[in-house]
Order: structure tokens, then C-alpha cells, then sequence
């Protein structure tokens, strides 16, 4: 891998973690078209593999495995390379009384 990365950044990259120990899903009502590929309507599993100059995000077949873990690539529905873009960081926390 080139370049500096946050150690979230290097887990992202070695597993295609998402999110914390479980499968990042995306859902489409309808058919769509990302990046100017088909994908039908349906639940997946999204995976995202980034080196220093793109970002390959795989959309799996399998979108109930815990997390990346036990990605397989070959229940890949899609395989998209897109460019990564600077964007703002914010965070919002949400704070609950204890019952």
C-alpha cells in the first residue's frame, strides 16, 4: 500500500471493512446504474478496498455475512473502481439517558 493511512484506513484496506463487525448492506428498490454498470434491485454487501489513487467498492451477493471477514470475491455481484475525493469530516454524537 502507498502512501499514510489511519489504522482505520489499514483495516479498511487489508479486509474491505465497512463498518464495526458486521456487514455494511446497501439496498436499491429499483434497478440502478453505478458507474455506469447495471446492478439489479436487491440487498448487498458492500466492500471497499482503497489503495493511494482509487477505491474499488464490491457489491457481494451475500450481504449477511459478519462483515468482510468473509468476503468472496466470487459472490461479487459488481466491482466498481471509483476516484477518492477530499470531503468534510463531521461527527454527531447522540447521547441517551441511562434507564
Amino acid at each position: 500500500m502507498g502512501g499514510r493511512y489511519s489504522a482505520q484506513q489499514f483495516r479498511t484496506a487489508r479486509y474491505g471493512v465497512r463498518g464495526a463487525n458486521q456487514n455494511t448492506t446497501i439496498r436499491f428498490s429499483d434497478d440502478v446504474s453505478i458507474e455506469g454498470h447495471p446492478l439489479p434491485a436487491g440487498t448487498y454487501g458492500l466492500h471497499t478496498f482503497p489503495t493511494a489513487d482509487q477505491w474499488d467498492d464490491r457489491f457481494s451477493k451475500n450481504s449477511t455475512s459478519w462483515g468482510s471477514f468473509s468476503y468472496d470475491e466470487k459472490e461479487d455481484a459488481l466491482r466498481v473502481a471509483v476516484k477518492p475525493q477530499p470531503a468534510e469530516t463531521k461527527t454527531r454524537g447522540v447521547y441517551l439517558p441511562k434507564m
